[in-house]
């Protein structure tokens, strides 16, 4: 087994190649994983929602010792990896949800877990119903888009539900398709 930002690194099944490739480099998600744990402290509830093998959470969970950390996916393959690199970890704490895929899922997870800070990877889940959402508990939200598999109006009603919400884009974190929404004081 390799490792990867300090955590042991179990074989991965069903990742992209290009996916497979920035793992193997180590810089897999280097950006947004900086974003997420910098703006995190010891007592957040945590929600990587369309993780592809939960590494934000096991990263937030590890360095943290959060006691409240959820991924979540509607693909079987990236739960099981994400089951699987917590085990190698010893990282109980973190639960795995698999989920429908559909618009209410993220609203409903919302509702049930209260999340202090929030991961949207938005090219593997839909973020679809976020306006339907209590965003209150959310202090930091972190929103990876993948422009070729997320709809621009889509796009536009989460950035929309955001501000609503009070988060605020933050342009100086913000990186790419890295974008860092802030509870605004």
């Amino acid at each position: 087994m390799s490792t990867l930002y300090g955590l042991t690194l179990p074989p991965l099944n069903g990742l992209d190649e290009a996916a497979a490739a920035r793992v193997t480099k180590g810089d897999y998600q280097k950006g947004l994983s900086r974003h997420l744990l910098d703006g995190i402290s010891g007592g957040a509830r945590v929600l990587e929602f369309g993780t592809q093998f939960g590494l934000i959470g096991a990263l937030a969970a590890a360095q943290f010792a959060l006691r409240h950390v959820t991924v979540a996916s509607s693909d079987p393959e990236a739960i099981a990896n994400a089951s699987a690199l917590c085990t190698a970890n010893g990282l109980f704490q973190v639960e795995t949800r698999q989920i429908g895929g559909n618009p209410t899922d993220l609203p409903a997870l919302l509702a049930d877990l209260r999340p202090s800070a929030i991961l949207l990877n938005l090219g593997f889940e839909s973020g679809a119903g976020l306006g339907d959402c209590d965003l209150g508990p959310v202090d930091l939200a972190v929103v990876e888009l993948a422009p070729h598999r997320t709809a621009p109006h889509e796009i536009a009603a989460i950035f929309n539900a955001l501000h609503a919400a009070n988060l605020y884009y933050s342009p100086a974190q913000s990186k790419g398709n890295q974008v860092v929404f802030h509870r605004n004081p």
